[in-house]
């Protein structure tokens, strides 16, 4: 008598019986092997209504912001001086800081906008110093 000549648990008839999932089932599941199968012997609950909620980076059902965590804004640096779009910052590992950046769709806009201002500033502060050293002069 062979070793091959018994059945392992994959190849054990009785196994097929009472998994509940014949294999046309299972190929023609779109999550493949990592779908949902329920045990035998366990219950399973449904969610009560009272305790699902939003999660914490959406915006609550009162008009106030999410929580401060998960809030991206629109971030400058200020060396090199330049727009990142939109980011939030967090403590990592070690205490670094990391800014965790957000795609959108305006960023460019918002960056253009932003030099145009970071511009707009430098002459103007260049300008309230001649004006300010011309208001100031003895003569």
């Amino acid at each position: 008598m062979n070793q091959y000549d018994f059945p392992s648990s994959d190849e054990d008839p009785l196994s097929q019986i009472f998994s509940g999932s014949s294999e046309a089932e299972e190929e023609n599941d779109p999550d493949g092997p990592f779908g949902f199968r329920r045990k035998t012997g366990c219950q399973y609950y449904t969610p009560h209504s009272d305790q699902t909620g939003d999660w914490p980076w959406n915006t609550p059902k009162g008009g106030t912001l999410g929580d401060e965590r998960y809030r991206y804004s629109l971030t400058t640096l200020t060396r090199p001086q330049k727009c990142i779009g939109f980011s939030r910052r967090r403590v990592g590992r070690g205490g670094r800081v990391l800014l965790d950046r957000a795609y959108s769709k305006n960023n460019s806009a918002f960056c253009q906008l932003d030099s145009e201002t970071s511009s707009s500033q430098s002459h103007s502060s260049v300008n309230q110093i001649a004006n300010t050293s011309e208001t100031n002069t003895s003569d």
